[in-house]
């Protein structure tokens, strides 16, 4: 049996097809690895393996009005800096350009149908420990030299909901590129 047997125009000692040694050894190998996997799989069925149903999603389709979550109230901090790829050299330079933060609120008029935003710029300086920088341990931070980034200044940075909430609050970091003056 060949079931990649190549069909003869004419035929072949009585035959209309050509069989070989080496398709039926190919058939008959295909055959069987369907068949194996078919019942390997048949197995995962009946003895109930992987039967775990996974959901993974990036976005989260809710509409519902979430509470605000104070960050600063948490000692999450944020810092940023501009450097090389490495992080060696920072790049604080006001001929490269500089850094916009803000703090935004988008809030959605069910009336109008309109998403209103409203954007508040956020003071920020180089990370000072205990100042506009949380954390617990000086020393395990030290050789990330946390002075040589930049922290938001205000303490009440609140985040709330998403994209589909009727009210959503985030934090936007902005790079706008010196000008050609």
């Amino acid at each position: 049996m060949d079931i990649y047997a190549r069909p003869v125009n004419m035929t072949y000692r009585g035959k209309d097809k050509f069989y070989s040694f080496f398709g039926g050894l190919v058939s008959a190998l295909v055959l069987l690895l369907i068949v194996a996997v078919f019942f390997y799989k048949l197995n995962d069925v009946f003895s109930f393996n992987q039967t775990t149903i996974k959901k993974n999603t990036l976005v989260t389709m809710s509409n519902a009005l979430t509470p605000q979550e104070n960050i600063s109230a948490k000692n999450i901090t944020i810092a940023f800096m501009l450097s090389d790829f490495f992080g060696d050299v920072d790049l604080d330079d006001p001929t490269y350009g500089k850094f916009i933060l803000t703090h935004f609120n988008k809030i959605y008029d069910v009336k109008t149908g309109i998403r209103k935003t409203i954007n508040y710029n956020v003071p920020f300086s180089k990370c000072k420990l205990g100042v506009n920088f949380h954390y617990h341990s000086y020393e395990e931070i030290k050789d990330y030299k946390i002075e040589r980034y930049f922290c938001p200044d205000w303490n009440n940075i609140t985040l709330q909901g998403n994209w589909h909430a009727p009210e959503f609050r985030g934090i936007g970091i902005r790079w706008q590129r010196c000008s050609s003056d």
